[in-house]
Parts: structure tokens; sequence; C-alpha cells
């Protein structure tokens, strides 16, 4: 099998890395203005801070991604490895996925990886990692999750691409 790439999508993360500065900034003229306006300044405060937190940690990731040169997604005879989100897991081997199915959150479509080795996956990550994709996991049925978001591509040749793989490596595996 030839090796299928999706890139990352540059432009796509340069606009989510200025909303995310955006909302720095947001959450700092906040957190200057708590006392003067809001009756309730110190609840104020702890949006003001969790707003800068999230989103500050989100811009540090998108502005790593920016600079990195590696393929967001690589389908080849292995299996597919995944570099696309904070929570990619590397290389995921076909032996373990069982189904690619669409799941939509409000209006975004999102690929779900179904695995029969989920448990395993999440107990090798550590950190935030482990925590959200847990929750992946009890929410959507799976840790791992593919958005085209941060990828050049469609999202529907996305997910044709995976399913026909996935028949043909199942198929082989047979």
């Amino acid at each position: 099998m030839k090796e299928i790439t999706f890139q990352l999508n540059k432009q796509k993360i340069i606009l989510l890395l200025i909303g995310s500065a955006g909302f720095v900034i947001f959450g700092i003229w906040l957190f200057q203005i708590a006392d003067t306006i809001f009756i309730y300044s110190i609840l104020t405060k702890i949006v003001s801070v969790a707003c800068i937190t999230f989103f500050g940690f989100g811009a540090v990731y998108l502005s790593m991604k920016l600079f990195d040169n590696k393929p967001g997604l690589i389908i080849n005879d292995d299996g597919i490895i995944d570099n696309s989100s904070y929570i990619s897991v590397g290389l995921i081997r076909w032996k373990n996925i069982t189904n690619v199915s669409i799941t939509e959150i409000d209006t975004q479509k999102i690929l779900t990886i179904e695995l029969n080795n989920a448990d395993e996956i999440i107990q090798k990550q550590n950190g935030s990692k482990k925590v959200l994709m847990s929750l992946n996991k009890n929410l959507y049925k799976s840790p791992v999750q593919i958005s085209s978001i941060a990828l050049k591509c469609d999202f529907q040749e996305l997910y044709s691409t995976l399913k026909e793989q996935l028949a043909a490596h199942q198929g082989a595996l047979n």
C-alpha cells in the first residue's frame, strides 16, 4: 500500500492561534477591570484566570503545531499515525481498530476510531492527556477522536479514506 498523508493546515492553525490569543487578552482585560465593574469580582477573576489558562495553553500548543513539519495524519500498512491534536496517540495499529464512525458534536463532525485496546492506550498516557482520553472514551465510546479541522483535507475525504483502508486491512488480517 502506498502511504497516504494528510498535512496540517497551517492557515487554520493560525486562525485558531489568533482566536486563542484574543481570549487570553480578553481574560487579562477582564481580570484587570473585575474590581471596578462587577459585583461578583471574585467570580469574574476566577473566570478570567480560567480563560487565560485554558486559551494560554491552547496558544502555546498551537504555536508549536505551527512549526511542526510532520504530517497531521499518516495512513500506511501498519495503521494510522495521528499527529493532529494534543491527545494524539501516535501509531494506532490496524489490528486494534474495530471501526471508524462519525460523531457529531453540535455542528462539528469528528471521526471516532473505535479500538479493541482502548483502556491499554489510555493507561500508557500521563497527566492531562490521560484525563482527556478517559473523558473521550466515556462520552464517545473511544479515547481516539480525529477532527479534520487542523488537517488539509475535507472531512468526507478523510472518513472515506479511513473506511476503505480499514476494510482492506481487516480483510488482509482475516
